[in-house]
Formats: structure tokens, sequence, C-alpha cells
């Protein structure tokens, strides 16, 4: 799942193209995972009532935990052959 914040016009993208969005840049820096829950949690408390867009939210931060787990599972994995 490839999430982007618009950080001009203050909104997720959602699904965006990726490769129509880094053409022509040099260089790419990714988002970190705090800061996907953050832009999550920010577009949750921003829906209120609209319980259709909370449930897709929902799922976004829940497809986000479990990358974050994923990952630092293979961190941890990964920091025991360097120490």
């Amino acid at each position: 799942m490839l999430a982007v914040y618009d950080l001009k016009n203050q909104r997720m993208l959602n699904h965006p193209d990726f490769w129509e969005l880094v053409t022509g840049f040099d260089s790419f820096y990714g988002v970190s995972f705090v800061s996907s829950f953050k832009i999550i949690e920010n577009e949750m408390n921003a829906s209120g009532d609209n319980y259709e867009k909370l449930a897709k939210l929902q799922k976004q931060l829940n497809e986000v935990n479990t990358q974050y787990d994923e990952k630092t599972a293979r961190w941890e994995y990964l920091s025991n052959y360097v120490d």
C-alpha cells in the first residue's frame, strides 16, 4: 500500500501513481511510519461521524501497524547479527 500525504494541499493521496509522483525528481525521501500513524489519526479525528471514511482509515491504520510490526521484527532479527 502506498500512502502519500500532500504537504502543499494538506490531504492524503489515496493509491497515487508512484512513478508519476517521482518523475523529474533527483532524489526521493520516504515518510516514516510514525508520520503515517499521525497522518491517519489526524484524518480520523477530522472525519467525525463519517463512519464509512472512518472504516477505511481504520483499515489503513491496521495495514500500517502490520507493516511496522513486520519491519520491526526484521530489524530485530538483523540486529542480532550485528551485535
